[in-house]
């Protein structure tokens, strides 16, 4: 059986952060498939807000600021601690909705990224962080907040965020309110770019616990 080779992004030398569960054969050509898709889907996500931004007016990248970072911005990165509360809950506590959850991710999500290297995960975070964010904070928050105002828009973006992360009604419901965060930090920092960073330094540091902590597999989780 031959070893399979090594995910698209990962540095010269890394170790996967867990042995893939499935066949090497079927692991090279699934995971090969995921990159490929969250490229598309992900990077998609942040061509579509900026078109629709360009036909409406409603520009996300304008919401994006680097030359006014201050010290607001970086007191906003700390929203990734309640998000990340909230995944340690959800990976540990004994509910019937939460192990359905768990159940999901370990059929879907745990096959394809197990195999993964650390920088695999880094770099599809970033991508998630930019992509989405770009659409549902910088362009659909944005043009809601001018037709219904802001407490209206929050709710309704963090309801099309959980739709569009719909696992289980219960996990969709919390995916919503990691969404009306990262509303709220979007708004209170004024600065998109905070809103991306939470949400990839969030995406990062759960799926790397999820696969490291969650899932022990053997060596091969452990750093080189």
């Amino acid at each position: 059986m031959t070893a399979a080779p090594e995910p698209g992004f990962s540095l010269p030398g890394e170790i996967p952060l867990a042995e893939a569960s499935l066949e090497p054969e079927n692991t090279v050509q699934d995971q090969g498939s995921l990159l490929r898709m969250a490229v598309f889907v992900e990077g998609g996500m942040g061509l579509l807000a900026i078109a629709l931004g360009y036909f409406t007016g409603y520009n996300p990248l304008a919401e994006v600021r680097v030359d006014s970072l201050g010290w607001l911005d970086g007191a906003g990165l700390l929203a990734v601690l309640p998000m990340f509360l909230l995944f340690l809950g959800l990976t540990s506590l004994r509910f019937p909705s939460l192990e359905l959850i768990r159940a999901k991710m370990d059929q879907v999500i745990l096959p394809l990224f197990k195999g993964l290297y650390l920088s695999d995960v880094f770099w599809l975070s970033i991508l998630a962080g930019v992509g989405e964010e770009l659409l549902f904070r910088g362009f659909f928050h944005l043009w809601m907040e001018d037709w219904f105002g802001m407490p209206v828009a929050v709710a309704l973006t963090a309801i099309l965020f959980g739709l569009v992360h719909w696992i289980t009604p219960m996990y969709a419901l919390l995916a919503g309110l990691m969404g009306a965060l990262l509303s709220a930090t979007m708004l209170l920092t004024d600065n998109l770019l905070v809103a991306i960073l939470v949400h990839g330094l969030y995406d990062f540091v759960a799926l790397s616990y999820y696969l490291r902590v969650v899932h022990k597999a053997g060596p091969n989780s452990e750093s080189p």
